[in-house]
């Protein structure tokens, strides 16, 4: 039996790695261009990244690139040299420059071309850029394939991450979680006026929109189930069959089941629900998701999350106050281009709307909306994300009729446009006149800034410019993540995801978004 065992195994090992090394042709294509890129980028004089965006908004993602390029390039090392150290091999160091090469286009077709182009290019170390997810999730894969790191400053949708590809960066919280922020401020908004916010839903049909209504939903259904189960557990304590006081953790714990007669009401099924709501709303440690959790380690957390303080009343209170009956009355998918929105609108007024949320970035269409939404003389609150984060866009648009518009944004105008300000001063000499003389902080520049100032950190910590290298390296940085704008830390899942996002709300004022909790 022996003799014919061991043969075999050998066979079936040839067998795979054959497979791996030429049936696999899209495995084989990939490991391919990753070892020819490597090569490439060793013997690259500089340490080339492309960028690529649309064109109306180059100059605002540009700027941001720009300073955190000239900061790693101008910065001393230890052996007196300027820029990132590369270890070329284990006696020899060298010093390279980062040098970016800018790409632009007026068209999604025009986008994944250029894309296609970039790839072909093998001295690139990594690509910054593209906008929207429509764009950004196709030429993800284009980069993918061909070896390159991406760093996606600006999309949110999860699919481009979800593949857990090894060279893709994602900056932005996902649509999952841009969502939640959303929904829960808007209870923060009503807090507690009337027991049903009635929702008005306008998303554009992309991957963005059609994401961001997934989430809206699945968020709604959540919180119908968490109701049903806190009103549950309000009535045990009330007719006295569980104890206001016990502690969270033995309520909540999967291994005890549920075969006590005071708590058949509430199965491991929903002890388990509840405990990944409370991991979720960031309870006793923020960033943990529980999706990235088997039941196992859920087991785990259920025991040891949450504080002898937390009784089974105080996270009923807890969750209660972050969960909200919000109800969509009136919905509506709309496409690039519509230019007439009266047919819609004219049903928003009889579904009695208290709020309105429009997911989408600001464009010519979602512009169109916002401008058809006021001179209807409609004057309910609208909320979205930063993808509304145009107050210059909006004050032209809707001048004083403008009214109560809110958006969830990671951005803080006062800490994050003061710092970009300070460092723009600091690398001022290396801007042209027209530059300095058109410089405002936005958005676009506080991503554009940090995506290439965390590039040019995992240049100078792993000593490498091959893209497999640095981004392992951008994944796996342990606890202490990557220094951020004004001293916050940036950390990574192995997906490639953001981990730990801040969402700030942001009511316009005045001809800007002012922060307001």
């Amino acid at each position: 039996m022996r003799k014919i065992l061991i043969p075999l195994l050998i066979l079936m090992m040839v067998a795979f790695v054959f497979y791996e090394r030429f049936g696999n042709k899209e495995a084989a294509f990939r490991n391919n261009s990753s070892r020819l890129r490597a090569q490439a980028c060793l013997k690259n004089p500089n340490i080339d990244i492309a960028v690529i965006g649309p064109e109306e908004e180059s100059d605002r993602v540009k700027i941001g690139i720009e300073m955190a390029v000239l900061e790693a390039n101008n910065n001393r090392n230890p052996d007196g040299s300027t820029g990132p150290k590369i270890l070329l091999s284990h006696d020899s160091m060298t010093t390279k420059k980062i040098q970016c090469h800018y790409y632009t286009y007026n068209s999604k077709e025009e986008a994944l071309e250029l894309s296609r182009r970039i790839s072909r290019q093998y001295e690139f170390s990594a690509v910054i850029g593209h906008y929207v997810s429509d764009i950004s999730y196709p030429a993800a894969l284009n980069y993918h394939q061909a070896g390159l790191m991406y760093i996606c400053p600006f999309s949110t949708s999860t699919r481009i991450t979800s593949h857990r590809w090894p060279n893709i960066i994602r900056m932005l919280p996902s649509v999952k979680a841009i969502m939640s922020a959303i929904l829960k401020n808007i209870s923060f908004l009503f807090d507690q006026k009337q027991d049903t916010i009635r929702l008005a839903v306008f998303n554009t049909a992309t991957i963005y929109g059609e994401d961001a209504l997934t989430a809206l939903h699945n968020y709604i259904a959540e919180s119908k189930r968490l109701v049903n189960i806190l009103n549950t557990a309000d009535k045990m304590i009330n007719e006295g069959r569980l104890s206001r006081d016990i502690f969270v953790h033995d309520w909540l714990s999967i291994d005890w089941q549920s075969e006590e007669p005071t708590l058949e009401e509430i199965d491991a099924s929903d002890k388990l629900f509840i405990t990944k709501q409370l991991i979720d709303f960031g309870f006793g440690s923020p960033g943990i998701r529980s999706e990235d959790m088997d039941i196992d380690h859920l087991q785990k957390v259920g025991h040891t999350l949450f504080s002898e303080n937390l009784t089974v009343a105080s996270a009923i209170e807890y969750l209660r106050k972050l969960t909200s009956n919000i109800e969509v009355v009136h919905s509506v998918q709309y496409r690039r281009g519509t230019v007439d929105f009266g047919p819609y609108l004219r049903l928003l007024s009889q579904s009695h709307a208290d709020i309105i949320l429009i997911l989408d970035y600001m464009n010519e269409t979602s512009a169109e909306l916002l401008s058809e939404l006021r001179e209807s003389g409609n004057t309910k609150p609208i909320i979205g994300d930063d993808g509304l984060e145009f107050p210059d866009l909006i004050k032209q648009i809707l001048g004083d009729m403008a009214g109560d518009i809110y958006i969830v944004s990671s951005y803080d105008d006062k800490e994050h446009g003061t710092y970009l300000t300070h460092k723009f001063e600091e690398l001022s000499k290396y801007f042209t006149d027209q530059q300095i003389k058109n410089f405002h902080p936005h958005y676009l520049t506080y991503q554009g800034y940090r995506s290439a100032s965390l590039f040019a950190q995992a240049v100078a910590e792993s000593h490498s410019s091959d893209p497999s290298i640095l981004a392992s390296r951008i994944k796996y940085s342990g606890d202490q993540g990557w220094l951020g704008q004004s001293g916050n830390q940036l950390q990574f899942d192995s997906h490639g995801d953001l981990m730990y996002p801040e969402f700030l709300l942001k009511k316009y004022t005045n001809g800007k978004f002012e922060l307001i909790k």
